[in-house]
């Protein structure tokens, strides 16, 4: 890539930076996650190929013939301009990706099940930069074929609070967070049920793929069991396995 190629992408892309030429109908997005683990997930997944390669901020993205794989940082603050980029059909037009799987790891709100991939069937923004009305939760996947998926179904907390979002109360650094964010507070109360993943994007993802995408954008989140909810010390131990089996469930859907 030429310095004078990517001021030009940087003037319509200045987050991601991704080359016009990597958007396709078909894209992943991997959120949060160790770069690493997503490349030895990709070769799993996707054996004997060679993609090419881009690198800006905190986006990395991989480009395979019939779909391309993003990965950027973790939470709302990522995620949003990365998906506004995605989806600006005013510059893209026809290249802007019609088919979006997001990819990642979440917590479980129960004592077992690490390495379970979901289908996030419904999520519920709790202390979280979407702040939407309870009338219109949970927010939902939009995606043709959902049915043919073999994978359980799970509904999800999304926050923007990786630690703080639990009903935990003996971590004072947590009860303060939550004393001054009274939403979060709120939000616990109502949304934390056994059965409910929890992570840090799933919410926000089918949110701004509503809002940014055109009305035939299809969109699914795919989330795999590396930790229970407060147990964040086995998050390392899951993680790849979690990656591998989602990436595989994403792939699958996609080029189907």
């Amino acid at each position: 890539m030429s310095h004078s190629q990517l001021k030009e992408w940087l003037k319509v892309r200045p987050n991601c930076g991704i080359p016009e030429d990597f958007f396709q109908e078909n894209m992943i997005v991997c959120t949060g996650e160790d770069p690493d683990e997503l490349k030895r997930a990709i070769k799993a997944v996707l054996p004997g190929e060679r993609p090419r390669f881009h690198q800006y901020r905190c986006y990395k993205a991989w480009k395979f013939s019939g779909v391309t794989i993003v990965i950027s940082g973790i939470g709302s603050g990522c995620l949003e301009p990365l998906l506004f980029e995605l989806l600006d059909h005013k510059t893209l037009g026809g290249k802007a990706p019609k088919r979006l799987a997001m990819i990642g790891t979440a917590g479980y709100l129960a004592d077992s099940g690490f390495g379970q991939v979901y289908v996030v069937e419904g999520a519920y923004p709790v202390g979280c930069a979407v702040a939407l009305p309870e009338s219109e939760l949970p927010v939902k996947p939009n995606f043709a074929g959902l049915e043919k998926v073999n994978l359980p179904r799970a509904e999800e907390i999304s926050t923007d609070y990786y630690y703080a979002c639990t009903p935990q109360e003996n971590d004072a650094r947590k009860n303060a967070a939550k004393a001054l964010n009274p939403s979060m507070q709120e939000g616990l109360a109502k949304h934390w049920k056994a059965g409910r993943l929890i992570s840090m994007e799933s919410a926000q993802f089918y949110h701004f793929a509503k809002c940014y995408g055109q009305e035939g954008t299809q969109y699914v989140a795919f989330r795999g069991v590396a930790n229970m909810a407060d147990q964040f010390e086995t998050q390392g131990e899951y993680s790849e396995q979690v990656l591998t089996d989602a990436l595989r469930a994403a792939v699958q859907l996609l080029k189907s």
